[in-house]
């Protein structure tokens, strides 16, 4: 072969391997053993942004590398470290004898380098694009680790929940479960490991008793129903042994669920009573006044629908005679018996109501005919007069009542109570132990309340009001902590009036702001001359918290007589403000932000629970006088003060009792934790002239025994 055809054929096999060396699908680049580059491909300077018109075959290693540099591909590195690694990876390798393979991270992409040297050729290096394989091995490990984070946060918080937690798969198998969860069930730990089917977890509540009331299968049910719709369920479950459960079950989109449980009993035991309290009498657990309003107003629709219905008001006549004659204690069984005398009269879904004192409403109907109503009545009257053992003593017992029947004595529940009441007025006045029909000619209470709101348009201005103040006995100190003012009317013609005389008036004639102005203005202004830790407490029970100057004309009332904010106490009753939560809460804050202190009085006479006082920012809670009454001579009674006072004292709030007239009512208050008292057993309500002089005698009788006296008036 001529020597033109051997180099044409050289010629043609380089450009076969040029063309080869730039079809492959990586970058490729040779060096000799002196680390000189003989071929290389485009794809080789596209990976590492080398510049076409730079790169040359011949080149040396560390020339490139500084290019490689200089076009940014190791920004934290320079040529000569850059040059450096890569001649020792090379010469590694060819002592080695074994390919070589790792990933270079550029500024811009990852690059997958594999090295192999070959005798008499040098190093075949090819070069691969592994950024988006190294992004998501990457993500992939980043998330393996916040999988394993997960895990640990999960496994944490459910050894560290109170609450019982277990979750079970789709094919009803124990995934996990916590250590409150295995105790609540009493779980063998056989049957708390992972894979213990649901069954034989049910099948082991059931044996012990505790599973809903309906059984385990109705659970099971419910589960697979919620499972089915893939809802979430929350639910308080009476447990066959008497526990209550609250569950929450949380449907899982892989056909699991998750369930939490957690033992409530004797919350919701508490709250039960709570409730019931809130709506029944403490004395005789015969619905309260506020209850029985209630199921007046719901009347309304019935009688505006055309029902017939009959409200009848009862009062046992002369029973203060008994409680003056037997005692408070023998009182209290008799109304205890004459409760369960109505309840045994009455038919099912009618209601009887203790609405305070010995006075009792019955709401009856629907009824065919009125003569129903009078039928009812002597079946009261025969069952009331019936003669009761009560302490060893024979007691008679009669009871007059007043009878209204709609629509034509009223066609709405305050229509219907109106004329009752009046019925009841001219039953006890003409003949006791009877019954009376309401009539339109008994106005006689009429006339005297047009009579009352006309006196009372004018009695500001004759200054015929004036304050009583009742101290409240501080038990841990022996001392006098604060003082009630109440409002008196002293009527020409009837005479000592106390506010709930003529409140309801007022309101209607539109003074009840001005009353509550003056007592506000006037209390303040005696107070501010008591001793320093003597406080003044006002009842707005009866002047309303709605007025909308209260918070003003408190602050102004304390500026004018200079009686420091601690020492005031606002004393509101719940039914006052329960009907308006937003706007009431808000008023209290006000008056708390002022530096006054805030009380709930009347607790546990109407609508009291709870939930309310949570609610509400009070710092004192002033017991009903109805609860203290009830706790000479009677268990059950006491029972329930100490289930009411252990509600407050539970809350950290200031308990005071009101009421308190003996010595028996003083010794369990105190032992039950009570604060503070307030009662006949101390002091009746005193004139201002006169609680100034007992508040002095006090003090200095206190400082004498302190050792003071001596020292102020030394020898």
């Amino acid at each position: 072969m001529s020597g033109n055809a051997h180099n044409s054929e050289l010629t043609c096999d380089a450009q076969l391997l040029n063309a080869a060396v730039d079809a492959m699908p990586c970058g490729f680049s040779l060096w000799d053993e002196q680390f000189k580059l003989v071929l290389f491909n485009a794809r080789y300077l596209d990976l590492y942004d080398l510049p076409r018109n730079k790169i040359a075959r011949g080149m040396d290693l560390g020339e490139v590398n500084a290019i490689s540099v200089e076009v940014g591909n190791h920004p934290l590195s320079d040529a000569k470290s850059v040059n450096k690694r890569y001649r020792r990876a090379f010469l590694d390798q060819k002592e080695a004898g074994k390919p070589l393979m790792y990933d270079r991270a550029l500024a811009k992409r990852t690059v997958r380098v594999h090295v192999a040297f070959r005798a008499g050729l040098g190093w075949l290096v090819t070069h691969e694009d592994v950024s988006e394989e190294r992004k998501r091995q990457r993500e992939q490990e980043a998330h393996a680790r916040e999988l394993r984070l997960q895990g640990m946060r999960f496994r944490a918080a459910v050894a560290n929940l109170t609450q019982g937690l277990a979750m079970f798969d789709s094919r009803k198998r124990l995934v996990i479960c916590n250590e409150p969860y295995i105790r609540l069930y009493q779980l063998p730990r056989n049957l708390a490991r992972p894979g213990t089917r649901f069954s034989r977890i049910m099948q082991h509540r059931a044996d012990i008793g505790m599973v809903p009331n309906a059984g385990g299968q109705w659970l099971a049910a419910r589960v697979e129903s919620l499972i089915a719709s893939k809802r979430s369920d929350r639910n308080v479950c009476e447990m066959q042994n008497g526990r209550f459960v609250l569950i929450e079950h949380t449907a899982m989109d892989d056909g699991g669920w998750l369930s939490t449980h957690e033992d409530i009993t004797e919350r919701h035991l508490n709250e039960v009573r709570a409730r019931h309290l809130a709506h029944h009498d403490a004395l005789t657990d015969l619905p309260n006044r506020a209850y029985f309003a209630e199921e007046m107003a719901r009347a309304d629709s019935r009688m505006a629908r055309g029902e017939k219905m009959a409200l009848l008001c009862l009062d046992l006549d002369n029973f203060k005679d008994i409680n003056d004659v037997l005692g408070h204690g023998v009182g209290d069984e008799v109304l205890r018996q004459v409760a369960r005398r109505l309840n045994g009269v009455k038919r099912d879904h009618e209601i009887v109501a203790r609405m305070g004192g010995d006075e009792f409403m019955l709401l009856a109907g629907p009824l065919e005919q009125v003569q129903s109503a009078a039928a009812l009545a002597r079946r009261i009257l025969d069952e009331v007069s019936k003669p009761m053992l009560v302490g060893g003593h024979q007691i008679l017992v009669n009871t007059s009542i007043g009878i209204a029947v709609s629509p034509a004595d009223g066609t709405d529940s305050a229509g219907l109570m109106k004329n009752a009441d009046l019925a009841l007025y001219r039953a006890k006045k003409d003949d006791q132990g009877s019954f009376q029909f309401f009539k339109k000619g008994m106005d006689a209470e009429v006339r005297r309340r047009q009579m009352l709101e006309e006196d009372l348009r004018g009695a500001m201005a004759r200054k015929q009001f004036s304050l009583r103040f009742q101290p409240a006995l501080e038990l841990e100190s022996n001392r006098i902590s604060s003082c009630e003012a109440l409002i008196v009317w002293d009527h020409p013609g009837l005479g000592k009036m106390w506010a709930g005389d003529f409140e309801g008036v007022a309101r209607e004639i539109g003074i009840i702001d001005e009353l509550k102005e003056w007592v506000i203005r006037s209390a303040c202004e005696v107070a501010a001359g008591w001793p320093e830790q003597v406080r003044l407490g006002l009842n707005l029970k009866n002047l309303r918290l709605g007025h909308n100057r209260l918070v003003d004309t408190v602050a102004e009332a304390l500026g004018a007589s200079g009686l420091a904010p601690a020492r005031l106490e606002i004393g509101v009753s719940e039914s006052s403000f329960i009907k308006n939560t937003t706007k009431s809460v808000r008023k209290l804050r006000k008056l708390q932000a002022l530096g006054v202190r805030v009380c709930v009085n009347e607790f546990g006479r109407e609508s009291s629970s709870l939930n309310h006082l949570r609610a509400y920012p009070f710092d004192k809670i002033n017991l009903d006088s109805s609860f203290v009454a009830g706790i000479s001579g009677s268990q059950e009674n006491r029972e329930i003060a100490r289930a009411v006072l252990g509600l407050g004292r539970s809350l950290g709030i200031v308990m005071a009792a009101h009421g308190v007239s003996d010595e028996d009512q003083l010794d369990f208050v105190r032992e039950e934790g009570c604060n503070e008292v307030q009662g006949p057993l101390f002091s009746v309500p005193l004139p201002a002239n006169q609680i100034g002089e007992l508040l002095n005698t006090v003090e200095t009788r206190a400082a004498g025994e302190a050792g003071l006296t001596s020292a102020r008036n030394p020898q």
